[in-house]
């Protein structure tokens, strides 16, 4: 079975017309990963020196491009929501500690 990750703009969810294939992987474990590949990238790319992870949240929220995994089951459900939200956390804490 192959796994597909397709990336939404998070403005236009279930707009299938704005929908971009990222890829197909054989395995579950591999569309995790790149799923979780694409929501760090996103981020970085919505991150502002000097942002709170609250702040990088909501604009990745308004204006982002979130992953998701087909088809879904057991093996490839994962909150990508949380995983966003550690994300900006460690992001914006990492630039804090460098300044």
């Amino acid at each position: 079975m192959k796994y597909r990750v397709y990336i939404d703009a998070n403005a236009r969810q279930m707009d299938t017309s704005q929908r971009t294939l990222h890829g197909e992987y054989e395995t579950p474990e591999q569309a995790v990963a790149a799923a979780r590949e694409v929501v760090r990238t996103r981020l970085v790319e919505k991150h502002r020196a000097g942002m709170k992870a609250e702040e990088l949240l909501q604009r990745f929220a308004q204006r982002g491009e979130t992953a998701f995994i087909m088809p879904m089951d057991a093996s490839t459900l994962l909150d990508l929501n949380e995983h966003a939200r550690e994300c900006a956390e460690r992001l914006c804490w990492c630039e804090k500690v460098r300044n």
